[in-house]
């Protein structure tokens, strides 16, 4: 039995349709219409009424009959044949043959815009490529004659999410990054690339957002910094750029107040050029959501198309949307301001779990970190904290508290050396700004 059809009666089927189109009938062709059956409603609805597919009756004896069936395969076949990638994707099936694919490819790539696709969802197009390419070699002979634009959208949307998926359970923190990987030749220790150290506060502000320690509209902003852009263009950029429009409007047409995976995918799909049918059938909209999504990305120049990729992220709401229509420069400094310091503590947080992680925290530092402030909070602030006279512990405390037979002096000697660690071994000097948050200031209040 195959797809609830026994053998003799889907060859029967197979040459009905060969019979009503004639010099079409191949292998690629025949496992498409096989596939299609699935897809026939009186043997779908059969299905679900018997037990198993030893009970279902012959396809003579379903509603319509056999001549029912041939002619929906005839439908299935020409729906099929009419694909752009049609003989493409037969040269695959049938010869293996890989020219063909690649030509095929290149062209959905240029379609689909894929490295967009990738950027999107924070994963490296030349490292992804290969893994993408070979699902949908993998998946050709799962086709069953419908779109095959938008089941290769399809297939790159459930590739980009099983691999954020694949790495958050395998993460790859500090301690596991080599120190000399894609470093030019000629750089020291202390001098790495200044992209790696973006790509590592991007990640940290990714955590930091999906964790809802910071506003989606906050890491646009940050985005924005990172980029190199002034407060004053950002102020212009959140005031006046269509991007926030067109994204607010879509998320209504999908009557979402708040981005979902789900309406960030569809963003994304319709941003990357797919049609509203298509867009309808990859994300299982209804035609006029789809529609209204498409309607809403139209007509964006390629900056509001990047910056309406960056908007249409998980956890933006329109709410957000609208207020970032009226901020000033004083509210996005504020708002910089509260980032950078939980940024740093994020990252002094991982810095300090990387250093402790090759070893080099031993019982005497864990106990400075437990007790050398005396505000109870986590290893990241009190690292952050560490030289902030109203909230560090004297010394003489740190090790009465830690029970460490150490003078003060020796205490600080410590502390310091600590705090070198976290820096230099767990950051390394790529972050010399940061680097100088260690010790906090504060305006000295004039003496009354």
């Amino acid at each position: 039995m195959i797809n609830g059809v026994d053998e003799a009666e889907l060859e029967a089927l197979l040459e009905g349709v060969a019979q009503a189109l004639p010099g079409v009938r191949g292998p690629f062709l025949d496992n498409v219409l096989i596939l299609c059956l699935r897809r026939y409603e009186p043997l779908a609805s059969a299905r679900d009424q018997a037990e198993d597919e030893e009970g279902l009756p012959p396809v003579a004896e379903l509603p319509g009959g056999r001549a029912e069936c041939v002619e929906f395969l005839c439908d299935c076949a020409g729906d099929a044949m009419a694909s752009p990638f049609f003989e493409e994707l037969r040269k695959c099936f049938e010869d293996n043959d890989s020219q063909a694919f690649e030509g095929m490819m290149k062209t959905l790539d240029s379609q689909l815009r894929l490295r967009g696709i990738f950027y999107r969802h924070g994963l490296d197009p030349e490292n992804e490529y290969p893994g993408i390419w070979g699902r949908v070699w993998e998946a050709i002979p799962k086709w069953d004659g419908r779109n095959f634009r938008a089941y290769v959208a399809r297939i790159a949307r459930n590739y980009c999410l099983d691999e954020i998926a694949r790495k958050k359970r395998n993460p790859t923190s500090i301690d596991e990054m080599d120190p000399t990987e894609n470093r030019p030749q000629g750089q020291t220790s202390q001098s790495v690339s200044r992209r790696d150290a973006i790509a590592l506060v991007a990640e940290v502000l990714a955590d930091l957002e999906e964790s809802g320690r910071i506003k989606s509209i906050d890491f646009v902003i940050f985005a924005l910094v990172c980029q190199g852009r002034p407060v004053a263009e950002i102020v212009e950029t959140l005031n006046t750029a269509p991007a926030f429009d067109s994204v607010r409007a879509a998320l209504e047409f999908m009557r979402a107040k708040r981005c979902k995976a789900e309406h960030a995918v569809a963003l994304g799909a319709a941003l990357d050029g797919l049609t509203a049918s298509e867009l309808a059938t990859v994300c299982d909209l209804s035609p006029a959501a789809a529609e209204g999504v498409v309607a809403a990305c139209a007509g964006l120049g390629d900056e509001d198309l990047e910056l309406a990729r960056l908007i249409g992220r998980v956890g933006m709401t329109t709410a957000d949307l609208s207020r970032a229509r009226s901020l000033t420069s004083n509210a996005i400094n504020l708002c910089l301001n509260r980032i950078r310091l939980k940024l740093w503590m994020a990252m002094v947080d991982r810095a300090y779990e990387a250093v402790r992680a090759r070893g080099r925290i031993d019982e005497v530092d864990l106990a400075i970190v437990d007790h050398r402030c005396t505000v109870t909070t986590n290893h990241g602030c009190r690292m952050y904290k560490d030289a902030t006279c109203k909230r560090e512990a004297d010394p003489a405390e740190i090790a009465r508290l830690g029970g460490l037979d150490l003078q003060p002096s020796a205490v600080k000697r410590r502390m310091d050396d600590l705090r070198l660690k976290i820096v230099e071994e767990g950051l390394g000097m790529v972050y010399p700004d940061y680097n100088a948050c260690l010790t906090e200031r504060k305006p000295q209040r004039a003496s009354k």
